[in-house]
């Protein structure tokens, strides 16, 4: 028989599965569709794989600064490029590099919750839990 903690490790641990299941939608890699090595012409290059997410976001709004003066400019947008790619293109590989950043960190934390919780679960629902487990597998 579970008592209350063990009832509440276990809504817990489901809010963590509902956590997991809401990151695999997230990319788990880069899938670029540029060189991911940006090359403005006044810095040194920048490889998007190897930038932290505030570092990708203060290129992002750089970006956006050369995509409003080229609109100012009269511009075709398509025709503006860095490195040989377009601004979208650079926008997309950002944004997705920095969902795969955020991924990462937030399955680090439900793996550390998970862990807890597991570590709370009184010694009975822990065996109860893995003779269902056992249980399931078996039929």
């Amino acid at each position: 028989m579970a008592n209350k903690n063990d009832e509440t490790i276990l809504l817990l641990k489901k809010k963590v599965e509902l956590q997991r299941e809401e990151l695999a939608k997230l990319p788990r890699s880069l899938q670029s569709e540029t060189s991911t090595v940006f090359t403005p012409p006044d810095v040194d290059k920048k490889s998007i794989r190897v930038m932290n997410v505030e570092q990708l976001k203060l290129l992002k709004v750089q970006l956006h600064m050369y995509e409003m003066a080229a609109s100012d400019l009269d511009m075709d947008l398509d025709e503006f490029t860095i490195s040989g790619f377009t601004i979208d293109k650079w926008m997309h590989d950002i944004d997705t590099q920095i969902s795969v950043l955020t991924r990462a960190e937030k399955e680090k934390k439900l793996k550390e919750t998970e862990n807890t919780l597991n570590k709370l679960l009184s010694d009975d629902k822990r065996t109860e839990l893995e003779l269902e487990a056992l249980a399931k597998m078996l039929m």
